[in-house]
């Protein structure tokens, strides 16, 4: 029989509050701790991390071949790979901190956990609610808005060039084989099978780097937020305290 009334008060946890960044780095098999030791391993998170890893270093490395190999004849080339490498750097960047700094992550997560607010009233004084849904809601625009511009950024270049081959005017010209990045490979692409397994491999790196930075910058954010929190709650106390002289003020104080 189910009870005649339930209890709608909706209480986040610390786990609720960095749920979106550390979300995301599953897609791409990273754990960064287990928030209790019972939590079970993940075999697909495991094959999904030895995947990308291996095609992260694979593309790096054909980045390196372009530099070495291949001529930036103009400004623009120039230009266009020193943003290619700022963005594989970044999320490279942003992961290897996530990697090194994993345990205090954890440390602090699970610190906020022995303090946050337990009661009704706890609650209520932490404006535990709305600090949850301003950040939830920055995480999940954030997450959409910086996909979605990765997503664009690495569908352009086969979308134009499967547009420049349908309107072309010439119909000896030949598909125009473009990539979202500038490597050199050890075969050719200019053929269907290879570019299209170069063009599948490129987007997973890509998509790699990207949960890799936008993760490290969600999770980064939303630890501020909570320690905001914690500290707007500190503030208000203090404010409103009334001294009596008495020992009870050591108490709560």
């Amino acid at each position: 029989m189910k009870p005649a009334f339930k209890n709608s008060e909706f209480s986040p946890t610390v786990p609720d509050f960095v749920d979106i960044p550390l979300y995301l780095l599953t897609f791409i098999g990273a754990k960064l701790f287990k928030w209790t030791p019972n939590d079970p391993k993940s075999k697909s998170g495991i094959i999904l991390l030895v995947i990308f890893s291996g095609l992260t270093v694979y593309n790096f490395t054909s980045m390196m071949r372009f530099i070495l190999f291949e001529n930036l004849e103009t400004l623009l080339d120039i230009t266009e790979c020193i943003l290619f490498w700022g963005f594989a750097l970044n999320g490279l960047m942003k992961g290897g901190t996530l990697l090194c700094f994993r345990h205090e992550i954890e440390s602090i997560l699970k610190g906020l956990i022995v303090r946050h607010p337990k009661t009704k009233e706890e609650r209520l004084e932490f404006q535990l609610v709305p600090y949850y849904k301003t950040i939830n809601a920055s995480n999940k625009y954030l997450s959409i808005w910086h996909l979605s511009i990765t997503s664009i950024f690495i569908l352009h270049p086969v979308l134009t060039a499967i547009y420049g081959y349908v309107n072309r005017e010439d119909e000896n010209e030949d598909f125009d084989y473009v990539l979202p990045f500038m490597m050199n490979y050890f075969y050719d692409v200019n053929h269907p099978l290879p570019y299209a397994i170069s063009y599948f491999m490129q987007c997973c790196s890509a998509y790699h780097m990207s949960l890799l930075f936008l993760s490290g910058d969600l999770l980064l954010i939303s630890m501020v937020q909570l320690v905001n929190m914690h500290l707007g709650y500190l503030i208000s106390r203090i404010e409103s305290f009334q001294p009596t002289g008495m020992d009870a003020d050591m108490k709560v104080l």
